[in-house]
């Protein structure tokens, strides 16, 4: 139902009017039914490789973390059967030559060479048989390793959100060796061998678990991202996974559903996303696409949900105005209505039009915005009885702007704003005769200009922000406008806050 509302409280209804909102959430729409997504998000080698530098630095710390068992036996020496104890390992550093994070067909891979540990301990041995002779001491341990793992980047079936998991992992050691403080020589020639042992053994349990669970935090920060936006009126925003990520040697893209839903209302969504083709080049870090899809499925939802009607009172027109909200001044334009009905008060029903008020066309030189409204306008009678008296068609073009600017903390949002250009006005239907409906452009001109835009433009000029994931913020956001679609390029901070601890 188109519910009326007075033009000062469609103020405060954020329609979200192009549609550039909420673009990373990841939950759909189950009756939206697109080939193409509507929105896409995208990771390039830069951004792969600023993730390399912010998670390899905290898998080390964690690697350093690794605890490694005591060393107990008894083993024939030259002094005899003897028991030792290799105890209190304690891993004092881990470097790293050389890291790389790569896209693979399914998602990435994590390679770490000329990986090097290095540990201390306290050695001691005791003869068994008399005199039992006992000695004592300490060792430092280097270890050089590495490990390669990929990880796959999948569409979870139950959530439709992306999910993290390890499809493979080898670790390798090339060399333990060992330096002895104390002890005679035929120690390293029997604990060498015990140590090397033991720990190739105690980091081969350990070392592809931790690289596993590094993917916890990251996939719990990914579930926190909102699935559904609810804004006015019941309207859902939803942006599922619609398949499996695209993956090339230069980017991972995610396809997105980038729908919006009206409450309560299973009729299917008119539009359908165009294809958005995409670069071989991408140097920036991460990229939005944002389709036309978007904005009109919006436009579509919400006039379904009878938010976009504005209620239009006389003293909404301005004083300047050569036409006001009263027969009286018709009377030159449309003499019938005010022979008919002498100096009445008038109201304009603006009624956004089916299936969408807003339809967009994004080339890379201008993002033009149509906008259709039907002004229905009314009598009012001395006992308050509407009698409808005829029925206008409007048009608006307008030129569409979006920029998206970092704030203090480094969080981008996304402003829009729509200047209207010039209106096209029809006559739809006529209770009191034929008449010339272009002396009526200006009052038109005047509803769209004073009622309808500053309800769009307050919403956009408050902005959005994206939605990240925890402690990952945008950095130099820039809007570029290409056919069919707008396209976010940015780079990334993080601050190390949640996303990976």
């Amino acid at each position: 139902s188109n519910a009326m509302r007075h033009c000062a409280t469609t103020r405060h209804c954020a329609w979200a009017a192009l549609g550039v909102a909420t673009i990373a959430q990841f939950h759909s729409i189950p009756h939206v039914a697109a080939v193409n997504p509507g929105l896409m998000l995208g990771i390039s080698n830069s951004g792969l490789d600023y993730a390399r530098q912010v998670a390899v630095p905290i898998l080390l710390k964690d690697i350093k973390g690794v605890t490694l068992p005591d060393i107990n036996g008894d083993v024939h020496t030259p002094v005899g059967s003897v028991d030792y104890s290799i105890s209190s390992i304690q891993i004092q550093d881990v470097t790293l030559t050389t890291s790389a994070l790569s896209f693979t067909t399914t998602g990435v891979s994590l390679s770490l060479s000329g990986a090097k540990m290095s540990a201390t301990a306290h050695w001691h041995y005791r003869e068994n048989s008399f005199p039992h002779i006992s000695d004592s001491g300490s060792v430092d341990i280097s270890i050089s390793f590495s490990i390669t793992s990929t990880i796959d980047c999948i569409v979870d079936p139950v959530s439709r959100a992306p999910q993290l998991t390890m499809k493979a992992c080898n670790f390798d050691i090339s060399s333990v060796d060992v330096d002895f403080h104390g002890g005679a020589s035929w120690l390293y020639n029997i604990f060498k061998g015990l140590i090397e042992s033991a720990v190739k053994d105690a980091l081969g349990k350990q070392l592809c678990p931790i690289v596993e669970n590094e993917l916890g935090p990251a996939n719990a920060a990914l579930k926190k991202l909102p699935m559904n936006v609810t804004l006015t009126h019941g309207v859902v925003a939803s942006y599922a996974l619609t398949g499996n990520p695209i993956v090339t040697s230069d980017y991972l893209v995610t396809p997105h559903s980038g729908s919006f839903t009206p409450a309560n209302i299973t009729a299917p969504c008119p539009f359908t996303p165009p294809p958005v083709p995409l670069n071989a080049s991408l140097p920036r870090m991460i990229y939005v696409w944002v389709t036309a899809f978007e904005p009109e499925t919006a436009g579509w939802a919400f006039q379904q949900a009878g938010t976009l009607d504005f209620l239009v009172t006389p003293e909404v027109i301005p004083a300047s105005s050569p036409v006001q909200l009263n027969t009286s001044t018709f009377s030159d334009i449309i003499p019938a209505l005010s022979s008919k009905y002498p100096n009445l008060n008038m109201t304009i029903e603006v009624v956004g039009r089916a299936p969408s008020p807003v339809l967009v066309k994004v080339t890379p030189a201008a993002l033009n915005v149509s906008l259709f409204f039907d002004l229905h306008f009314n009598v009012l009678t001395a006992n308050g009885t509407s009698i409808p008296v005829f029925v206008l068609n409007s048009t608006g073009n307008a030129a569409g702007t979006v920029t998206c600017n970092s704030s203090k903390s480094g969080e981008a949002t996304l402003y829009f704003a729509i200047e209207l250009l010039d209106v096209d006005v029809a006559l739809q239907s006529t209770q009191i005769g034929p008449f010339d409906v272009n002396p009526l452009e200006a009052l038109v001109e005047i509803v769209i200009q004073g009622v309808v835009l500053p309800s769009i433009n307050q919403a956009g000029a408050k902005g959005v922000a994206i939605p990240m994931v925890d402690g990952v913020s945008l950095v130099n956001a820039q809007v570029v406008l290409a056919k069919d679609y707008i396209r976010v390029d940015s780079d990334v901070v993080y601050n190390p806050t949640a996303l990976i601890a």
